[in-house]
C-alpha cells in the first residue's frame, strides 16, 4: 500500500481493522458498503446460520480480510482458493473452481458490467448479506499534516451530511 510506505498521504475505500488503527488517522465513514455473496444461479447458495455453508469452497482475493469467512476456513467449515484479484475470481466461479465469491456489492455489479459478457452475468446471481461495512479515508500517523487533514475531512464530511 503507497500510503502505509509514506509515497502517498492517504487511501480510501477500506475497511476499519487493528492493523491500520496501529498506522493511520481514521475518518468518520465515507459510505457504508453492502456486502453480497456471488454464486453460479445453477448452484443455489443458502444459508441461515453460517454453519450452513460447511463444505462449499469460498473464492477469496489475497490480502483481503474477511471477518466472517476467515474463522470459518481456518476451522475447516469451508475450504477456500485464494485468488489476486476479482476479476479472475469471477473467471473461476464461472468455471466451478469455488461455489461462491464474497464481495462487495457495488463492486462486483462493476466488474460484472464492465469485464463480463452478458452471457457469463447471467449465470451469476448474488444473495445480500446483512453486513453494511464502513469505508473510511485513512492518513498516515507519521505525516506531520495528517491530523490536520482528518479533522478538516471530518468537518467538511459533517457539513455535507446536514
Amino acid at each position: 500500500m503507497l500510503a502505509k510506505k509514506g509515497e502517498w498521504d492517504g487511501t480510501v475505500g477500506w475497511h476499519k481493522n487493528a492493523k491500520r488503527e496501529k498506522i493511520f488517522y481514521i475518518s468518520n465513514p465515507l459510505f457504508y458498503d453492502i456486502s453480497a455473496v456471488f454464486h453460479l444461479k445453477r448452484k443455489p447458495i443458502k444459508f441461515k446460520k453460517l454453519k450452513d455453508l460447511k463444505g462449499l469452497r469460498a473464492g477469496l482475493i489475497m490480502g483481503y480480510e474477511y471477518k466472517v469467512i476467515d474463522p470459518l476456513v481456518k476451522k475447516g467449515i469451508v475450504k477456500a482458493s485464494y485468488v489476486p484479484r476479482e476479476e479472475l475470481a469471477f473467471k473461476m466461479l464461472l468455471n466451478e473452481r469455488f461455489d461462491f465469491f464474497p464481495l462487495s456489492l457495488d463492486v462486483g455489479n462493476a466488474i460484472l458490467q464492465s469485464k463480463f459478457t452478458k452471457k457469463e452475468r447471467d449465470l451469476i446471481e448474488h444473495l445480500v448479506v446483512p453486513n453494511k461495512a464502513p469505508f473510511t479515508l485513512y492518513m498516515l500517523y507519521k505525516n506531520e499534516r495528517s491530523k490536520v487533514l482528518i479533522k478538516g475531512f471530518n468537518k467538511g464530511l459533517k457539513k455535507w451530511r446536514i
